[in-house]
């Protein structure tokens, strides 16, 4: 009995075709790259042009070496040498590049030229989106990303040498040296429209820079912000009623719930009574301002009102800080409105970041420095906005091949019916 042996198949050399096929066509109609293209080419990006000198050779042209980085980001290719060589046998890298095949060091030096055009480019992206963008809720959240280190260590002690710019920062899995990244996110599209870059590990420190960012770049000021309980404070919500900004920031439990705002602005207990300044003290190098109700000693609910050795109802707050604001920001934020938004903050605010450590696999800054790691996280946040405007083109061709597919099915050609 012979035994049964698997034929395979056997690769012989092909002949050489008459007309070759050129490497454009091996692009797919309507492929992503091709839209990043499109994109590309109705964006105003000349400035680009003007972080090049007059010496030198002929330049490469910085709108494509900015759409093969950008669409490398999206890809999982952040290093300049994956960039070359995906230029020289990538075919959607090929496609964005013209055919042109720039070495590693082009696209450092371009990066190095890259300083404040990252915030242009922002701008023109989201320019590009203004009709999509509202800025009616905002959502702001951080997230800790580590900085560059060296594969090698020092002889002594086996530290690890790093960016030193970095922080000592702490996540879930530790300590490390890194910096911390925040975004704001508008909610009804889901695009980035503010980014901050710090090496304070804090994030009530960011809220500031972020709102700056987002009027910097949309030219707007949204008209409510969603932060969860890391950026609540006084100076924050005071923060926000200065710039006319609702603001919804998860209050802290420590708040006594009974604190109220008058019509005249004035914070008052549940019996009507008046808070006012007591005296001043100094705390980790800050000064605060003390208030309390003068009237509790002789209140009727001051069995009820006051627990254990407390005396008076008492509130401080930074001094030159409203404290009235952090109440009204609370009641907001206990409000149906306002739970309704915190529970929708993840969704905002936690969909980018997640995209950026497990899909895009960014966990590391690679270039060492606050500008240049800030750089970075803004030429990736561009990356997120324009894949996320080329989502729904995408899927709408999906949904067109799978259509005009099933009626050629159905249909079938004159051959075929012949043969039937």
């Amino acid at each position: 009995m012979k035994r049964h042996v698997r034929k395979h198949r056997v690769f012989r050399k092909a002949a050489p075709a008459l007309f070759s096929e050129p490497w454009e066509d091996l692009i797919p109609q309507g492929h992503e790259v091709r839209l990043m293209r499109d994109v590309f080419d109705a964006l105003d990006l000349q400035f680009l042009k003007e972080v090049y000198g007059v010496q030198g050779g002929v330049a490469y042209d910085p709108r494509r070496l900015l759409a093969v980085v950008l669409y490398g980001i999206g890809d999982g290719v952040r290093s300049t040498r994956q960039l070359q060589e995906h230029c020289r046998f990538d075919n959607r890298y090929r496609f964005l590049m013209d055919g042109l095949t720039p070495d590693d060091r082009t696209f450092g030096r371009f990066l190095e030229r890259l300083k404040d055009e990252p915030e242009q480019i922002m701008k023109e992206v989201l320019r590009f989106a203004q009709d999509r963008i509202t800025l009616r809720v905002v959502s702001v959240d951080g997230t800790k990303l580590k900085g560059s280190v060296s594969q090698y260590k020092k002889a002594l002690g086996g530290i690890e040498i790093s960016d030193p710019d970095a922080s000592r920062m702490k996540d879930r899995t530790g300590y490390f040296n890194g910096f911390n990244c925040c975004s704001a996110v508008d909610a009804d599209s889901g695009l980035i429209v503010g980014v901050s870059v710090s090496q304070d590990a804090a994030d009530w420190h960011q809220l500031e820079p972020v709102l700056d960012s987002v009027e910097a770049l949309s030219g707007r000021t949204p008209d409510a912000v969603v932060a969860d309980s890391g950026f609540e404070n006084f100076a924050n919500a005071d923060l926000c009623a200065s710039r006319k900004i609702e603001s919804h920031l998860a209050p802290n439990p420590k708040i006594w719930p009974g604190w109220e705002v008058s019509e005249s602005g004035q914070v008052i207990c549940p019996q009507g009574h008046v808070l006012v300044a007591k005296d001043r003290y100094s705390n980790r190098h800050q000064l605060y301002q003390r208030y309390r109700i003068p009237q509790c000693s002789t209140c009727p609910v001051r069995q009820t009102c006051l627990t254990g050795s407390m005396t008076y109802r008492t509130l401080s707050a930074p001094e030159g800080v409203d404290p009235s604001a952090r109440i009204l920001n609370y009641h907001r934020a206990r409000s149906g409105e306002g739970l309704h938004l915190l529970a929708r903050r993840g969704q905002w605010s936690e969909t980018p970041h997640a995209q950026l450590k497990n899909n895009d696999g960014i966990r590391q800054f690679q270039r060492r420095g606050l500008g240049k790691v800030r750089v970075e996280f803004l030429l990736w946040a561009i990356s997120y906005n324009l894949r996320k405007l080329l989502r729904p083109f995408l899927e709408l061709l999906g949904t067109l091949r799978l259509f005009f597919g099933r009626i050629e099915d159905e249909n079938p050609t004159r051959l075929e019916r012949q043969a039937a």
